[in-house]
Parts: C-alpha cells; sequence; structure tokens
C-alpha cells in the first residue's frame, strides 16, 4: 500500500468512527486499531517530527481521556489531509537500498556493494540480487518479494546506469515499479555512459553522478549515513575506502564472479 493510499485509508476510518457517535470512546476496538494503523503508518514515514503528527499526538491514546469527540476527530482528519499534502515526506529517511543493474555490470556492482558494506549496510539495509547474501532469500518468489519491498519498506532504489540496464527486461521493470511507487531514486553512471544516454521513466534533470565522481561519492555517502542513520566509527577513513573503491573499479576486468 502506498503512502496516499494508507492516508485515504486512515481518514476513511476516522470519518467512519466519527459517524459512530459525537464521541468516540477511546478503549473500543475500532479506536485502537485505528490508533494502531496511524501509528504504524508514521513509524514506517519517519513523521515523528513533523508538526502535524504533533498535532494527531495530542488526540491519542496516551492522554487522560476516555473520550475522543467530533471535534477532536475533525482535526486530526486537518491533519492527515496536511500530510497528504506532503505527498512523501522525508524522503531522505529511508528503510534500505535497493540496487536496481544489469548482473553484466558485476565489475562495477560488486565493488559499489563492498563499499557500501564498509559504511555499516548489510543485508537488512541493502538489496542486490547480484551479490551473495543480498539476494532473494531461499524459498522466496522473486517477483513477491520484491512487490512486498516496494510496498512495504520506505526504498531508495539505486541505479546502476549502462548500456546493459537498458538491455534488460527486468531492469526497466524495476525502474518502472521505481516510478509507478514513487519511490525516491538516485542514478549513477558507469564510465562509459553518459547522462544525454538517460531514458524511459528517469528523469535526465534529476542529479546524478558518474560512479567514480569523488564529491558526488561524497555526497551520497552522507545522505545513506543520514538517512540510514548509520552510525560510523571514529577510524573509519572514508576516502581512502573510496579511492580504493575507484582504484578497483578503473583495474577491474570486464567481468568479476560474484
Amino acid at each position: 500500500m502506498s503512502y496516499i493510499s494508507e492516508i485515504n485509508e486512515l481518514l476513511q476510518i476516522c470519518a467512519e468512527l466519527i459517524g459512530l457517535s459525537c464521541r468516540v470512546t477511546m478503549d473500543t476496538p475500532e479506536y485502537i486499531d485505528f490508533d494502531q494503523k496511524m501509528e504504524s503508518f508514521i513509524n514506517r514515514y519517519n513523521l515523528e517530527d513533523t508538526r502535524q503528527y504533533q498535532d494527531i499526538s495530542q488526540y491519542r491514546l496516551t492522554r487522560s481521556s476516555q473520550y475522543l469527540s467530533s471535534s477532536e476527530a475533525q482535526s486530526i482528519i486537518q491533519s492527515l489531509m496536511a500530510l497528504k499534502k506532503l505527498q512523501m515526506p522525508n524522503r531522505n529517511k529511508f528503510d534500505r537500498i535497493f540496487i536496481s543493474h544489469s548482473s553484466d555490470d558485476i565489475k562495477y556492482v560488486k565493488p559499489f556493494v563492498e563499499l557500501l558494506e564498509s559504511l555499516g549496510l548489510d543485508k537488512k539495509t541493502m538489496f542486490c540480487s547480484s551479490v551473495k547474501g543480498y539476494g532473494i532469500p531461499i524459498g522466496q518468489n522473486i517477483y513477491e518479494y520484491l512487490k512486498t519491498e516496494f510496498i512495504d519498506k520506505n526504498i531508495l532504489v539505486v541505479m546502476i546506469m549502462s548500456n546493459n540496464y537498458y538491455n534488460s527486461e527486468p531492469c526497466l521493470n524495476e525502474m518502472g515499479a521505481t516510478w509507478v511507487m514513487s519511490k525516491e531514486y538516485i542514478t549513477i553512471l558507469v564510465d562509459d555512459f553518459e547522462f544525454d544516454q538517460l531514458k524511459g521513466c528517469v528523469d535526465s534533470q534529476k542529479i546524478g553522478f558518474k560512479i567514480t565522481d569523488t564529491d558526488r561519492l561524497d555526497e551520497f555517502k552522507d545522505n545513506l549515513v543520514n538517512g540510514l542513520g548509520l552510525a560510523l566509527s571514529s577510524d573509519y577513513d572514508w576516502e581512502a575506502t573510496r579511492d580504493n573503491f575507484i582504484a578497483k573499479i578503473n583495474c577491474a576486468p570486464e567481468k568479476q564472479p560474484n
């Protein structure tokens, strides 16, 4: 279910609660279910610090009153409507990185995954189908798994753009899913692929970068650290790790084993 769909469901439930009575008893199963769904929604999209959530929270179960009046329910509805206008807030906050790529670009992808591992990403925070340990779990249906990922998680999609990418049907499907689900994405171009070659559902005006661009890699690292809430050790040397990553790419053979 998308961000907007979840808000619409909450709006409908709240409106139904108002319709039941001029005031709602807050210990009823109906209200408790609504409150739990709202809390889950708030947590999923990192809305705890928004003014709208602060407005809503004063009417939640933690307060002393046993009842929610119709006017208070209307206030919750107004706050939810305000959140709806944000479309997808806190895009810099996400649960997981999804690396959309062609398996023929493993010479770029495997060192890239190793670079992200150095920042503390693991199988819980990164998905990459071509690298062992980061793909589809055993026994899972690939399409159902990916659908669940896109629906249930706030994902940052990292597209490794190349000619191989555009020649891959699965890659184009992932690009389309990213667009349909309004997921935040960033394009990273391999060394022999240019910005004017971008096409399809990606916005050619949206800032991406070349995979060996040190300044953009620095910015990308900072976005990951902030977005995933990573804690880097004091002795971690990002610049040396970054430069080693670039060196691996520059001297790598056309393909590497997984």
